[in-house]
């Protein structure tokens, strides 16, 4: 059973929309690959091999677990291994939840504002996770009877869903989770995202970390599926998308971005984008962004 890219179109401000995804199914999505995109993204996981790698870090995943993504953030589930795999996911613009009443905040702040420090993976307490999932195929169950007030109904149970984890969140109401991917790999990703503004190849990082250049490929070719220049490009474009969007211009950005090269950027930005620096700055973007 498949229910996929349903879009709940329950709220709009300013043409942005919500994005309601269930995928039960034993086909392998190994192919997928590392990406970004404009949005915010909850990911609760359900069954399978998988792990996720976002923002540096790569997380075992258990029944019930949230992986949380930001705007921009590279992110991917990882498949282990061919098996069913059953996972929802909501994708929602920052600014969808605002306008619901000025002297409240949005249900969604805990992934939208950086002050509540919310981790990437969150492992919520009993009953909190149990109810968090009932929501979720509550809202599945709702598409597939489409009763005339689906859409109501489905929107109230996404608000339940951001609250229940907005409490579990401020409640400090997790289990403490790490990342279990090599410590070797995490310090490379801390050097990239630190550097990438920097001159940047594959050999000065495998020199600076003491490992050839072949074992460097090696470690994002497992753990990633792409390859070192792969992610410093996407790094370097996730950081040019935000930079767009506030008073930068495209040459500025570019520079900024560590690219040396104007007409490279702009090549880069493209083939990841699917338009040009100049255009996403006019109109924007909200597709995802593969690596």
């Amino acid at each position: 059973m498949i229910i996929s890219d349903i879009n709940l179109n329950l709220f709009r401000h300013e043409n942005n929309e919500i994005l309601f995804n269930h995928w039960a199914n034993t086909e392998n999505e190994s192919t997928q690959k590392p990406h970004f995109h404009d949005f915010c993204e909850l990911y609760i996981f359900i069954s399978g091999d998988v792990g996720y790698y976002v923002d540096g870090k790569y997380y075992k995943l258990d029944y019930g677990d949230i992986v949380i993504v930001r705007p921009n953030e590279i992110h991917c589930p990882i498949i282990k291994r061919l098996c069913e795999y059953e996972r929802f996911f909501i994708k929602f613009p920052r600014n969808s939840f605002v306008n619901l009443r000025d002297d409240i905040e949005s249900p969604a702040a805990f992934i939208t504002d950086a002050a509540y420090g919310t981790p990437s993976h969150v492992k919520l307490l009993e009953p909190i996770m149990r109810d968090v999932v009932s929501a979720m195929y509550s809202i599945s169950q709702l598409i597939r009877d489409n009763p005339l007030d689906w859409q109501t109904q489905a929107y109230s149970r996404l608000l339940l869903i951001l609250s229940l984890i907005n409490r579990g969140v401020c409640g400090n109401q997790l289990y403490k989770t790490s990342s279990v991917m090599p410590v070797l790999l995490e310090q490379i990703l801390e050097y990239v995202n630190r550097e990438f503004k920097n001159p940047v190849t594959a050999e000065e990082a495998a020199r600076h970390f003491g490992i050839t250049n072949s074992y460097l490929s090696k470690l994002f070719s497992k753990y990633l599926g792409i390859g070192f220049i792969q992610y410093l490009n996407a790094k370097r474009i996730s950081h040019a998308k935000i930079l767009l969007s506030s008073d930068v211009s495209v040459t500025e950005a570019c520079y900024e971005c560590g690219f040396s090269d104007s007409s490279h950027f702009i090549a880069v930005f493209k083939k990841q984008v699917g338009m040009t620096p100049l255009k996403y700055k006019k109109q924007g973007d909200s597709k995802i962004n593969y690596i």
